[in-house]
């Protein structure tokens, strides 16, 4: 068994570097802590069969893979093309919020709307940014969703104050030191607790 242990640890180490990811992005993936993580790498432990299949998906190999030891015949990582591909997909559909902006701004300067217009690209910042935040989420990557959140709070705030006709709109951004408090207290409380309550999930041996 401690073999085992021993060919696991080196294997998930292994995937994990070569898809160039920290221990606490690979915890964040799988809903653990780092330390788990570190756990299972040191060879301390290993994680239960649904975290092993849930491993083997996430870098795109097999459950054989994984438990089979590949001293001998250097087999070679899999390398995951998952987050380039993610990356890609983002950038798209970011770059399609931007393309709508600009149909948007060229239409109404057509139409004589001169002074407007320029909102449209305004409106396009926050709305990439909530592009940005629903894939992050649907990935699974929440722990970097602190900037993106912080900066669509203060965006959609500018997108309110040019928006208003009152000489103190200003008074629109106080509103932001609630809203960005708020966030700081999801990242720093709300979110390390599921990881927490992965931690106590790995097999000891």
């Amino acid at each position: 068994m401690k073999d085992l242990n021993i060919t696991i640890s080196k294997n998930i180490a292994a995937l994990r570097r070569a898809s160039k990811m920290t221990q606490a992005e690979l915890a964040e993936r799988l809903d653990y802590s780092d330390k788990a993580v570190s756990k299972w790498e040191r060879g301390e432990g290993v994680p239960d069969v649904h975290t092993l299949v849930a491993i083997a998906e996430l870098f795109e190999t097999t459950l054989d893979y994984i438990v089979s030891d590949h001293t001998s015949d250097n087999t070679p990582a899999p390398t995951s093309m998952k987050r380039k591909t993610h990356i890609v997909i983002t950038l798209l559909s970011v770059l399609c919020v931007w393309f709508i902006a600009l149909v948007s701004f060229v239409s109404l300067q057509m139409h004589g709307v001169i002074s407007g217009a320029w909102l449209a690209f305004v409106a396009a910042v926050p709305t990439s940014l909530t592009v940005m935040l629903v894939f992050n989420s649907i990935w699974g990557r929440m722990s970097k969703s602190f900037p993106i959140m912080s900066l669509l709070v203060w965006s959609l705030l500018a997108l309110i104050f040019f928006l208003l006709p009152y000489s103190n709109a200003w008074m629109v951004f106080l509103l932001g030191i609630p809203l960005q408090i708020g966030v700081i207290l999801w990242y720093v409380l709300i979110l390390p607790v599921r990881k927490r309550k992965q931690e106590n999930n790995v097999i000891n041996n």
